[in-house]
């Protein structure tokens, strides 16, 4: 499918899973919304525009579509107009972890990290299992200035997904960078303990 492609970053597989989704069904506001943000990332504005636009007159209300109007509107340089969308469609979303993505990086473009890392903790106080919340706020914090809850926020990834060993990985490249061998060894040492006949560990 076009949402398991992206996950895997295939945007051309992606691409294409949602093209034969609207030839087969012209208006299938999921697959148009898709497909729009994937032109957005190409540079395509004018064509994300129109997907917007089709999506927007199926479902005047829907939060996929009006949350890429405002992503469109932060790619023409309407910052204000961007963020005052996204923040009405955030009230309505009750935090919703796109949403709540799309509004950070906003407030990101325009300087504002404070905003930014309130929205984010916000987002993962409404979205406890939220793992790209979590790694995009850890992305906010400076290494050097905070890098006792960077650390916090990575160990809270693993808590939640404890038999990924990306997330080890993470957590042990953080310790690495910050000086810290002993602790990224430590990590690095219990991850075979856990999944002995994981030959990667």
């Amino acid at each position: 499918s076009g949402e398991l492609s992206e996950k895997k970053q295939d945007w051309g597989k992606a691409f294409g899973n949602y093209n034969k989704v609207i030839e087969l069904s012209p208006d299938h506001t999921r697959a148009l919304n898709k497909l729009g943000r994937l032109y957005l990332l190409s540079g395509n504005i004018k064509t994300a525009s129109e997907m917007m636009e089709k999506v927007l007159a199926l479902q005047p209300n829907s939060i996929e579509g009006r949350l890429l109007k405002a992503t469109i509107l932060a790619a023409q340089n309407k910052d204000a107009e961007a963020l005052s969308l996204a923040n009405s469609i955030l009230n309505e979303s009750h935090m919703d972890v796109n949403v709540v993505s799309v509004l950070a990086a906003l407030y990101q473009k325009q300087g504002d990290k404070k905003k930014a890392i309130e929205v984010l903790q916000r987002g993962i106080d409404e979205n406890k299992g939220s793992i790209d919340l979590r790694f995009l706020l850890a992305q906010f914090y400076s290494t050097k200035d905070e890098p006792k809850k960077i650390e916090e926020l990575l160990l809270q990834v693993i808590g939640i997904e404890p038999e990924k060993f990306d997330h080890k990985l993470t957590l042990a490249s953080f310790y690495i960078n910050g000086g810290q061998l002993d602790s990224a060894e430590n990590v690095m040492r219990a991850a075979p303990k856990e999944k002995p006949a994981e030959a990667r560990r």
